[in-house]
């Protein structure tokens, strides 16, 4: 009996492995020739890029032959319907695959716990999305989402670099300021994910109001001497090593939880989601709240 085949195309990244093993056997660019599988509206275009990228997968990274293989994709359920059924034509036409099944990853994340019911947090790319799941069901009704997640930090920590990031070049340890030209998609992308963390709620409330103060440039400077994380340092090209202080590391997350005009945050998304699901779901002896972390 053949066995199953796990893809998980997010906006950014693509996990795929096989069932039952502990984790992917490949995390790659959801990316075709420079451009994003979710860019493409064409159904021409996609199709075809599909094919390309479904084909990388199977014979770099999977080496199986997708022919009469069965095919698992975790989706979220509020993907685009165009991308779903090519994605359906182009496993059954042109690879020939057994079976394919779409499951929700709001879903599939409680698997891992052993529970059925719970509050699941997908914190991808673009967006976060929460989703009550009851007994094994998704309550649609009560999602809620944010354009809050890895893009929206990405874009804060390039906004930190180019404003405090140095650049130390050669055996000396001379600084000098950073590049613009330096701070590309994959380093942006490298410190956020290598460096950045989220910090306790008393320090990231006095970082927030550091940094939205204009005339604090004297204690964000004792900040960075005495309290601040330990910086870290990157190489970025050549002799070249990029240094991240330690408050980018801190406040680059912290986003994630300020109350933007419309006074929501992932935080905020998570009450109302609760607030939104039938009352004997939010029963505290038959729930539990979980959350998952997913990097789409």
């Amino acid at each position: 009996m053949c066995s199953s085949d796990l893809l998980d195309i997010g906006a950014a990244l693509t996990k795929c492995g096989y069932a039952g093993e502990m984790s992917p056997r490949c995390i790659v660019a959801s990316q075709v020739a420079g451009r994003s599988l979710f860019s493409l509206t064409s159904p021409a275009s996609l199709y075809s890029a599909l094919v390309e990228f479904v084909h990388h997968l199977y014979f770099k990274w999977l080496l199986v032959n997708p022919k009469d293989r069965r095919v698992v994709v975790v989706e979220n359920v509020l993907g685009p319907t165009l991308f779903r059924e090519t994605l359906a034509k182009v496993l059954f036409r042109h690879y020939e695959v057994s079976s394919v099944l779409f499951v929700p990853s709001h879903l599939v994340s409680l698997f891992t716990l052993g529970v059925r019911t719970g509050l699941v947090l997908d914190c991808g790319h673009r967006e976060s999305t929460v989703i009550p799941v009851y007994e094994g069901v998704p309550i649609l009704a009560a999602w809620q989402a944010q354009p809050l997640a890895g893009e929206a930090v990405q874009q804060a920590v390039r906004a930190d670099l180019a404003c405090r990031g140095r650049v130390t070049r050669g055996e000396g340890g001379l600084q000098e300021p950073l590049d613009p030209e330096l701070l590309t998609d994959a380093l942006v992308a490298d410190v956020a994910l290598r460096c950045c963390f989220v910090t306790s709620l008393s320090r990231g409330g006095q970082l927030g109001a550091m940094l939205a103060d204009p005339s604090s440039g004297e204690r964000l400077a004792g900040w960075l001497e005495k309290d601040a994380a330990p910086g870290v340092v990157l190489p970025c090209g050549g002799d070249k090593l990029l240094q991240v202080d330690g408050v980018t590391r801190e406040a680059s997350a912290e986003l994630l939880w300020a109350l933007d005009q419309d006074k929501m945050s992932v935080a905020s998304i998570v009450l109302d989601a609760i607030a939104a699901s039938p009352v004997d779901c939010r029963d505290r002896k038959s729930t539990r709240l979980n959350s998952s972390h997913l990097c789409n």
